[in-house]
């Protein structure tokens, strides 16, 4: 989940399911489509974009996030190495 307040729109935030493919490190978005959010996309004209064409958007919002390294980090920390003083 990512949340944030802005000052023009006040509170904003994105939830989504992830999943990680440990086969290849990488951390996914499992379901564009289950993307929540209280995010309103606007075009040029200040109409709302429908929710299926505001759904790739929202998509390249949350890919854009620094979250996956996040989650690697937690699901693999760096190893602790025990050393004699």
């Amino acid at each position: 989940m990512w949340a944030a307040h802005l000052p023009d729109c006040g509170d904003v935030g994105l939830a989504w399911q992830w999943m990680l493919d440990e086969r290849r490190g990488d951390v996914l978005l499992r379901d564009l489509f289950g993307i929540v959010t209280n995010l309103r996309l606007c075009t040029a004209t200040d109409e709302v974009l429908p929710a299926f064409h505001a759904m790739r958007h929202h998509g390249d919002l949350i890919r854009a996030l620094p979250w996956t390294e996040r989650v690697l980090q937690s699901c693999h920390p760096a190893p602790v190495w025990a050393v004699a003083a």
